[in-house]
């Protein structure tokens, strides 16, 4: 086992498309752990998703062998993690298995909402972090003006981080040796019980469950009986090893160690589950939990609507709040907060956290960012803005359910709760862009918005019909009007024992509707 004096746990954090995942490629290449014929981008992203997005989903953990020139050689434990604003839950399981973090900036583009959060996990988590100024080869530039940012912005000094192009290769050797210098040892008793962190895990089609664990404190061994402390379920390790990245097998992990044991934010969710699983789904709107309490005073937490007692029987309703912070340039501030104004939003902070950098604070309610809020900034401020959150609480609202009707029939999966201010237009937009998606019948498909028995709103599609005048050449009115109400007579029937297939797009229509 090796000396725990000699291993650094460590995360690359970053903003998205700051060049993390470039970052860990070099320092593979740069350590030996691959050779150049098998090398690629994004070594680290083993899922043809995430290669084909260019985005990191799910954290990866490598071990590689670093020759320090004070003669000791180190082994870096190099946890990659995502910088997209809907996988901070995988950042946060990472960070709680290291001691140190790399944070890397765009030289370009400075300090990001996602720099900021991830940051501050690190800093939660009592992490060193190393700052790293990167793509400093680019034209655009400005690494001062970034490293003034780092100071300011995060508070974190950056007098001495490295100035690094990944792509380049410019300063990989000098974050190697500030790995050594910066990052601590992990800390643990070798002769103490075991207890290890359990960070990641999935299931294999050959070996069965996988988990990701960094040891803490005892050792673990091939053949070991453990027990999850979550569960108290008790599990024989039957297989165990370090990804160096390929699978190098061992019979034991000792103190700091990270390796794997043998024993799993919309469409990327759906296409790993109809890639990997070959399912087929159903897309619903996304929920939100909401705390109702009832007029005897009991209080239920209600995700799915079809769950909603019925309004007689509520005394009120609370929904969940975040704290949104969105950091852009100047020109696009008005947009975005008409855009958060329209959301419910209260401004809490604006300031200006450089010449034309702009940092702004609003408290709103969850139910208006799962949608398409984050979609709908990128698109006004044409890719300038970043948005990070934090949960605040729940606070009482005025909130209805919503439910959409089809020739009558509720179509549960499209069941909504939402404002009362916004129903009506919500209600509107929805049954209007359903109407786009869903094909022409034999008969009348009437869609509608409901609250409660009171409909809001209604758009028709209409059926498709056959000429039944075509033979009728002249002659008298009545005889066409006896055919035209025969046909009428027979959409009715057809209406009543007809049944609507309902399209996907019809079901993603929820996700469009603002």
């Amino acid at each position: 086992m090796t000396d725990p004096r000699f291993i650094r746990n460590f995360s690359i954090i970053a903003h998205i498309d700051h060049g993390k995942t470039t970052l860990s490629d070099r320092l593979l290449q740069r350590n030996g752990a691959v050779e150049m014929r098998e090398m690629h981008e994004q070594m680290l992203d083993d899922m043809d998703l995430e290669r084909e997005r260019g985005i990191t989903i799910k954290a990866r953990a490598v071990t590689l062998r670093y020759q320090h020139t004070d003669g000791n050689e180190y082994t870096f434990n190099l946890i990659d993690t995502p910088g997209h604003v809907d996988f901070s839950y995988e950042v946060s399981r990472s960070l709680a298995a290291c001691e140190g973090a790399i944070l890397v900036v765009d030289a370009t583009q400075g300090v990001e909402a996602q720099t900021l959060a991830n940051s501050y996990l690190a800093i939660q988590n009592d992490l060193d972090i190393l700052p790293v100024i990167n793509k400093i080869d680019l034209p655009s530039a400005e690494p001062e003006r970034v490293r003034e940012q780092i100071e300011n912005v995060i508070g974190l000094d950056a007098h001495d981080a490295v100035l690094a192009s990944a792509k380049a290769g410019i300063g990989v050797d000098e974050i190697l040796d500030k790995i050594v210098s910066h990052i601590a040892a992990p800390k643990g008793n070798e002769r103490a019980p075991l207890r290890a962190l359990l960070f990641d895990s999935w299931y294999d089609s050959y070996r069965g469950v996988m988990l990701l664990v960094r040891v803490v404190d005892g050792e673990v061994r091939r053949g070991m009986r453990i027990r999850m402390l979550s569960t108290g379920r008790v599990y024989e390790v039957t297989e165990m090893g370090l990804f160096t990245p390929k699978v190098k097998p061992v019979d034991r992990l000792g103190v700091g160690e990270v390796g794997f044991l043998g024993l799993l934010h919309m469409d990327i969710i759906q296409e790993r589950l109809e890639r990997e699983f070959n399912l087929e789904l159903l897309t619903s709107a996304p929920g939100v939990r909401y705390r109702v309490t009832k007029t005897d005073g009991e209080v239920v937490e209600i995700e799915n609507p079809q769950k909603m007692p019925d309004p007689a029987y509520i005394s009120s309703i609370e929904e969940p709040f975040l704290e949104v912070t969105i950091l852009t340039t100047d020109e696009f501030v008005g947009p975005i907060l008409a855009l958060a104004i329209d959301r419910r939003g209260q401004q809490k902070k604006l300031e200006y956290v450089a010449a034309n950098r702009v940092m702004i604070v609003y408290e709103m309610p969850l139910n208006e960012v799962i949608l398409d809020f984050f979609d709908k900034l990128k698109s006004i401020s044409r890719g300038y803005a970043s948005l990070d959150y934090q949960f605040l609480g729940y606070r009482a609202s005025e909130l209805v359910k919503m439910d959409i009707l089809v020739n009558g029939e509720p179509l549960d999966a499209l069941s909504l709760i939402v404002h009362k201010d916004k129903a009506y237009a919500r209600g509107k937009m929805l049954v209007d862009k359903m109407k786009e998606f869903i094909p022409r019948q034999m008969f009348e498909v009437a869609l509608q918005a409901a609250i409660g028995n009171r409909v809001i709103a209604r758009e028709t599609v209409k059926p498709l019909r056959k000429n039944v005048l075509a033979k009728c050449y002249g002659g008298d009115i009545t005889r066409k009007r006896k055919l035209l109400e025969k046909q009428k007579e027979g959409k009715k029937r057809m209406k009543r024992v007809g049944k609507v297939e309902i399209p996907q797009e019809a079901f993603l229509a929820v996700l469009k509707i603002d």
